[in-house]
């Protein structure tokens, strides 16, 4: 399974390619677009088909990064599918303290600290991912 998951990546733009064709050809990541395209990158860090410090984790999450620099602060042109939570814990996987940080501040004055905490477009998926993110963290604090 790594290796066909490894198979969508495509070294010469240091991307993963969003998904694989019916006829077999891989569709590329178009960077402009936050989902699927740029988010594709975290998913085999996230879940461990590439380690945190291989290049190809690197790479792709600099990828996001250079295309969506501001993605912790909630700026990404998509739909209220969700806040995704799930970047920011890739952001904490990859030791990024930085963005990981950032975006936790966003989260607890966008749905937090709030009169209706929690509202949507929040909801249980992101509640998942932001507490392992929030694991990450405390464990890097603690140098566990």
């Amino acid at each position: 399974m790594r290796n066909g998951i490894l198979a969508f990546w495509n070294a010469s733009a240091n991307t993963s390619a969003k998904d694989k064709a019916s006829n077999g050809s891989f569709d590329q990541a178009n960077l402009a677009n936050w989902y699927p395209d740029a988010v594709a990158q975290i998913y085999p860090i996230i879940f461990g088909v590439v380690t945190t410090t291989e290049p190809k984790a690197i790479n792709a999450y600099s990828s996001l990064n250079a295309a969506f620099p501001n993605w912790d602060k909630f700026q990404f042109n998509d739909s209220p599918l969700g806040d995704w939570a799930i970047v920011g814990y890739a952001a904490a996987l990859m030791r990024d303290a930085g963005r990981a940080n950032q975006y936790r501040m966003s989260v607890a004055s966008r749905f937090v600290n709030v009169s209706s905490p929690f509202s949507y477009p929040w909801y249980d998926a992101e509640d998942g991912w932001f507490m392992r993110m929030l694991a990450v963290e405390l464990k890097t604090a603690m140098n566990l």
